[in-house]
C-alpha cells in the first residue's frame, strides 16, 4: 500500500478532520494539508517530519515508522537514514576540557573553605595551662591559682575533687582560679569547650606537703608563680 493511500485511509476511519488531527498531533495544519496533498517541498525538513509520523501513528492506531518508511520510498525528500535525528541546538554550549578544570578548581576551592569552617565551628579549642607548668607538681601552700588561655573554645571548666566550676574568661581568651588544695596529691581536671564542637582537656596534679609550723610563720601563706606565666610554652592542643 502507498503512502497516500495509508494515511487517507487511516485519516477515514479516525473521523477527524484537519483542524482536529492538528490539534491532537500538535502538527501545523499546513504541513498536514502538504503532506496529505502530496506537496512535499513546502514541508520541513527530514528529522522534524519523522517526528510528526511519530504522532501522527500514535493518533491513527498505525506504526509511525511504517508511515515514515513509505513516505520517503515515495518521495525525494533528502534523508540520513532510519536514525533521522533532530539537529542539535546549536546555542548549547560544549563544556571545554578548559572549563572543565575551572569548575574542578572552583569546587575543590569551595570544599576547603567549607571544611576549614567546618574545624573551626565543630573542632576542638585550644588550651594553655601557663601555670603551673608541670603536669606534677609540689606545693606547700594549701592554695594555688591556675592560669592559661583559651583559643577557639567558649567556657572553661575546672573539676576539683568531683566538683565542677565554669571559669570567666575574658575578651582575650585569658582565664585563673584560684584553688584551696587538700592534704595529698589534688588532680584538677581543666576542659576547654565549644558550644557545637568537641572539648580540649587536660590534668594537673598538685602535691599539698605542708611544712612543719615555725612560730611566726604562716603555713597556708598561697603558693606564689616562680615565673612569668606569658612566657611559658606549654600547650595543649586539640
Amino acid at each position: 500500500m502507498e503512502f497516500q493511500e495509508l494515511l487517507s485511509s487511516k485519516i477515514k476511519e479516525s473521523g477527524l478532520d484537519i483542524k482536529k488531527l492538528s490539534e491532537l498531533s500538535g502538527v501545523a495544519e499546513r504541513h498536514l494539508e502538504n503532506i496529505i496533498t502530496g506537496n512535499h517541498s513546502n514541508l520541513p525538513p527530514a528529522p522534524y517530519l519523522r517526528g510528526y509520523f511519530i504522532k501522527l501513528g500514535q493518533i491513527l492506531n498505525v506504526s509511525g515508522e511504517e508511515l515514515w518508511k513509505l513516505f520517503k520510498e515515495g518521495s525525494e525528500i533528502s534523508s540520513s537514514g532510519a536514525k533521522d535525528r533532530l539537529p542539535e541546538n546549536r546555542f548549547m554550549g560544549k563544556s571545554s576540557p578548559k572549563r572543565i578544570w575551572v569548575i574542578v578548581i572552583v569546587v575543590v576551592v569551595i570544599a576547603a573553605y567549607f571544611g576549614l569552617r567546618f574545624s573551626k565551628i565543630l573542632g576542638k579549642p585550644s588550651l594553655t595551662i601557663y601555670y603551673p607548668e608541670e603536669n606534677l607538681t609540689t606545693s606547700s601552700s594549701s592554695e594555688i591559682t591556675f592560669r592559661g588561655e583559651l583559643r577557639g573554645g567558649d567556657k572553661v571548666t575546672i573539676n576539683v575533687g568531683g566538683s565542677t566550676e565554669e571559669i570567666p574568661v575574658n575578651d582575650e581568651g585569658l582565664w585563673f582560679k584560684k584553688i584551696v588544695l587538700g592534704p595529698g596529691l589534688n588532680v584538677i581536671e581543666i576542659k576547654g569547650k565549644k558550644f557545637l564542637g568537641l572539648e580540649t582537656k587536660t590534668i594537673r596534679q598538685v602535691s599539698y606537703e605542708p611544712q612543719p609550723k615555725v612560730d611566726g610563720e604562716d603555713q597556708n601563706k598561697p603558693e606564689t608563680e616562680t615565673e612569668n606565666p606569658a612566657t611559658s610554652t606549654e600547650s595543649v592542643n586539640p
